[in-house]
């Protein structure tokens, strides 16, 4: 999960020392880039990833403007990534990314997105051919922030849910969307 903030260091500090989520990658104007600081954490099967915009004027700083702390990308992990996208579109999605492959000394990860709910996407993501600490770009968190000190894991395994807040009257529109482009089926209903 991606959740865009307006200070992804005091995000990451927060949820390392309430949640005991342990920080392994880290990208902005350290490692080269400049649109964004984002730090990635890790818990059993969780990851999370903190982003906060470096510039006022951009995508990023106008969704923390609208929805302050909030998930931006749900993502999935696939086999291949082009045929979840193109299944999802020939489905019926909207697209929010083709795939795109980014590529560095570790390996290469494929990525496309489609739109959702609000302004939040959906990833699909395949990671077979990458062996580095998280995505191209990225770096270990201890090889830039070198004095940090891995904290212990609070014993929390993976995200079994999440939350997505949809207009008045929707609902069931969105669990449409759910089944017939993802091919999920309900679990739970409440009334």
């Amino acid at each position: 999960v991606e959740i865009y903030c307006d200070s992804a260091r005091q995000s990451a500090y927060y949820l390392i020392n309430a949640f005991g989520f342990i920080p392994v990658a880290y990208r902005g104007p350290e490692t080269g880039w400049r649109e964004s600081v984002s730090i990635v954490l890790k818990q059993g099967e969780a990851t999370i990833v903190l982003t906060c915009p470096l510039r006022m004027m951009s995508y990023i700083a106008s969704f923390v403007h609208a929805h302050s702390f909030s998930p931006r990308d749900v993502a999935f992990e696939v086999q291949n990534c082009e045929a979840a996208y193109y299944e999802a579109m020939r489905r019926g999605a909207t697209s929010s990314s083709p795939p795109i492959e980014w590529q560095d000394e570790h390996g290469t990860i494929v990525h496309a997105a489609i739109r959702t709910y609000g302004h939040t996407i959906h990833s699909f993501v395949e990671r077979k051919n990458y062996k580095g600490p998280y995505w191209p770009g990225f770096q270990l968190y201890s090889k830039i922030f070198p004095r940090s000190k891995p904290k212990k894991e609070g014993g929390l395994k993976r995200i079994d849910h999440v939350v997505g807040n949809v207009e008045l009257g929707k609902m069931n529109e969105w669990v449409s969307f759910y089944e017939r482009i993802l091919g999920f089926t309900q679990l739970k209903h409440f009334s």
